[in-house]
């Protein structure tokens, strides 16, 4: 009897799947769809299943593609997408192209204010203080002073690697710098990931305590409210769907946002989290792109970690050398 419920589930989850699949793909085959479009249809379908967002193509397949009715390489509005030899839904196209316009932004707007201010004695004094000098390169002070100089910044390695520590003292030395700058965000995926690095937090301003850190910046840390990306947005009462309060028509108060365990969010909400972060904002994502994969499709973090190790990192080490910082790495 058992087993006969077993086979009975499973072959219930299986027409439950195909019938999903097949009327995606019968809308558009019988309103012309040729099949090797039908035949993308479906196996996007299947890879979204699987955390991918995009289908590679081979030979010329984008070509034959982009010769349907239903598809475009992005420049007009379509169903389908192909870019770069990939295959898309519409909608996740047009979410990566956001994502990487919004980074490529941020990343190229330099917060002058805070390099100005990084120039002077008090902030290389603080930062004695904070890093003592122990005669081999600091990745901790590096990552800290990049934090503060930038608009955008990623924090990426396992366990134990010193990511809140570097987090804590770049919030040092921003409100060093501003005691207004107040407004900080600390949120994860998940409500356990907020408040563990809100715990591993706490533990760090013990140590900033111990080096007198000025009092006021100890306040604003310990009252730092952990959140979940859903609790940070607030969904919006009364809406269809997953909309939330704040959005790109709405943005966030906050000065600082500080995305925990970001390698678990998916496109989606990547999407959503940064199209309604404020332009003014400082952003710093932190987690481990070989350790924990999204709960959703598109691997955010990892893309964007490695695509910022090839491109920015060899020309913000160069900028870091010239306020004093090693220059080995």
């Amino acid at each position: 009897m058992f087993w006969q419920g077993v086979i009975c589930y499973n072959l219930i989850i299986k027409f439950v799947f195909t019938n999903m699949v097949n009327p995606i793909s019968n809308f558009y085959k019988t309103r012309g769809a040729g099949e090797l479009l039908v035949e993308k249809i479906n196996e996007a379908f299947i890879s979204l299943r699987k955390g991918h967002v995009i289908i590679p193509l081979i030979d010329d397949e984008a070509q034959k593609l982009l010769q349907e009715q239903f598809v475009s390489n992005g420049s007009t509005l379509t169903p389908f997408v192909v870019s770069n030899n990939n295959f898309y839904y519409q909608q996740n196209f047009r979410k990566e192209v956001e994502i990487v316009d919004w980074v490529y932004n941020k990343v190229f707007q330099k917060d002058e204010s805070c390099i100005k201010y990084a120039k002077t004695d008090k902030f290389k004094s603080l930062i004695d203080l904070l890093f003592p000098n122990v005669g081999e390169v600091d990745w901790q002070k590096i990552g800290s002073v990049n934090c503060f100089v930038n608009q955008f910044s990623i924090l990426s390695g396992g366990p134990g690697t010193g990511k809140t520590t570097t987090v804590a003292k770049f919030l040092s030395l921003l409100l060093s710098y501003n005691l207004n700058l107040n407004k900080i965000a600390l949120v994860a995926q998940t409500a356990k990931a907020s408040t563990r690095l809100k715990e591993s937090l706490n533990n760090q301003l013990a140590s900033l305590k111990k080096l007198n850190i000025d009092q006021r910046i100890i306040d604003i840390l310990e009252e730092v409210i952990p959140s979940t990306i859903h609790r940070l947005l607030k969904t919006n009462p009364g809406s269809l769907g997953a909309q939330f309060m704040y959005s790109s028509a709405n943005y966030l108060p906050h000065d600082v946002v500080l995305i925990d365990e970001a390698s678990m969010i998916d496109l989606n909400f990547m999407h959503k989290l940064f199209l309604a972060i404020k332009p003014s904002a400082k952003v710093v994502l932190m987690g481990d792109k070989n350790q924990l994969s999204p709960v959703g499709a598109g691997s955010v973090f990892s893309d964007i970690t490695q695509a910022m190790y090839e491109n920015i990192f060899p020309e913000s080490m160069h900028f870091l050398c010239d306020l004093g910082l090693p220059e080995k790495h």
